[in-house]
């Protein structure tokens, strides 16, 4: 009987680069060339490499877990797009704009609710509302790997920064080219075309995708962590088109909708998550939330015990500071306010230690 190797075909190219600069003692800087190298050759070898590699752990009941990372206009959200394209067709499940998300604390409940096979896409925007800005990249991938692995749900997260790297994919913006179309060069309605608010938007006979500057092909670099290094490592460097027009157009939709929303200031759900992990505290876990002084009065807990227990709950990971923070103080206010909350009447307020 033949052995399939447990180890996919991109993995199994990492282990051997990693093992020969392991033995050669190789300066990090000989990964990306080498990387740099094979790219020079052959433009388009590692995303094909890519597409076999997936096309192996989607038979393999494996699953894609990736973070795309770039500075504003680097091309990030349309790298990630070309993907989801790429993995709806691997995996056997056209892309749900339900598993579009530009929240990442709601990539628990995205995973939850969507299904198997299918693809979840967190495209983080920088959000109004104090505390629950782009610092929630603090949020590990690897802590929802195992909700997504069983079921070969995929991830792929779009971010000015990620910070860690972890995971099985990182990407990061490293170039793009764009079209040189010279008709919009002297056509009168130019500078009003480039001024349009969306990028699909279009002033003349000239679609959208083939306007001066509309990007033609994107290439990230891309690292993986190396089991023999214990780090990440530079691997390649991925060349990948454009998504197609209707896709850039509906996700633009999806996108403006989240933009006139934040305008609107209006609640988003995940405020209303993190209420719901607040009461869900306060109910299973009352009795450790105040104590009875030796006059008989009720006193609530300090801040930093009611923290602990929401880490208790919730774990170290799951969340950052800032949102843990708000979890705190919401179950804090709570039992501040009024000790009924927690089945009784208090007979004296007192302000709680910080």
């Amino acid at each position: 009987m033949d052995v399939i190797t447990k180890e996919s075909p991109f993995e199994q190219y990492c282990d051997l680069i990693d093992r020969k600069a392991y033995t050669e003692d190789w300066l990090d800087s000989k990964h990306d060339a080498i990387a740099w190298e094979i790219y020079n050759r052959e433009p388009l070898y590692f995303s094909k490499s890519l597409i076999e590699d997936f096309k192996f752990r989607a038979r393999f009941k494996g699953n894609i877990l990736a973070s795309v990372e770039g500075p504003p206009w680097s091309g990030k959200s349309l790298f990630a797009g070309r993907w989801i394209l790429e993995l709806s067709e691997i995996f056997g499940m056209p892309f749900s704009w339900n598993n579009l998300t530009w929240l990442p604390e709601e990539l628990e409940t995205k995973l939850i609710k969507s299904k198997s096979r299918e693809t979840i896409w967190v495209d983080e925007k920088q959000k109004k509302r104090v505390g629950l800005g782009s610092r929630t990249t603090d949020l590990n991938l690897l802590d929802f790997e195992e909700m997504g692995r069983k079921t070969q749900k995929n991830i792929i997260w779009c971010s000015p920064e990620v910070g860690r790297s972890n995971h099985y994919f990182y990407f990061k913006a490293y170039d793009l080219e764009r079209i040189n179309n010279q008709k919009c060069e002297k056509c009168e309605k130019a500078d009003k075309c480039f001024r349009l608010p969306s990028q699909t938007k279009t002033l003349c006979e000239i679609p959208f995708f083939e306007r001066l500057g509309y990007p033609k092909h994107l290439i990230f670099r891309l690292k993986t962590y190396s089991k023999l290094e214990e780090r990440p490592l530079v691997r390649a460097y991925v060349q990948v088109p454009i998504p197609s027009p209707d896709f850039i157009k509906e996700y633009e939709i999806h996108k403006d909708k989240f933009i006139k929303k934040l305008e609107k200031q209006e609640p988003d759900d995940s405020f209303s998550a993190l209420k719901e992990i607040a009461a869900k505290i306060i109910k299973e876990r009352k009795e450790d939330l105040y104590y009875f002084n030796r006059h008989g009065e009720y006193v609530p807990v300090q801040n930093k015990i009611v923290k602990s227990i929401v880490y208790d709950e919730i774990g170290m990971r799951r969340y950052p500071n800032e949102m843990i923070e708000i979890i705190r103080n919401i179950i804090s206010n709570a039992i501040l306010s009024d000790g009924k909350i927690l089945g009784f009447n208090k007979k004296k307020k007192k302000r709680l230690c910080t």
